[in-house]
């Protein structure tokens, strides 16, 4: 899906966002896109991500115990889609993802 919103003139951000409102069911997903290889993208709906940040930004799927030493950790909720780049991490929910 997301590949033919990148097709249709799509930014990988949005192609990711008109992709997900698409899928039903959970589901906890890490997105690269081999044009952008800084970028990571981390939508959640169920299962557990878990976004780490210390010296680098960390993306973790299931819940691991040895993220919570890293002072800069947070979960993303449902709903909600984190931007990772080299630089920054952002985390948005659906709704202000436009």
């Amino acid at each position: 899906m997301i590949e033919e919103y990148l097709r249709g003139g799509h930014s990988f951000e949005n192609a990711v966002r008109d992709a997900i409102r698409e899928l039903r069911g959970i589901f906890a997903l890490a997105i690269i896109n081999c044009d952008e290889p800084d970028t990571v993208i981390a939508v959640r709906q169920g299962p557990p991500v878990v976004i780490a940040s210390e010296t680098a930004n960390f993306l973790s799927l299931p819940t691991f115990p040895r993220f919570c030493n890293i002072p800069a950790t947070s979960f993303l909720g449902d709903g909600e889609i984190a931007i990772l780049t080299s630089d920054a991490c952002a985390s948005l929910t659906l709704k202000e993802f436009s």
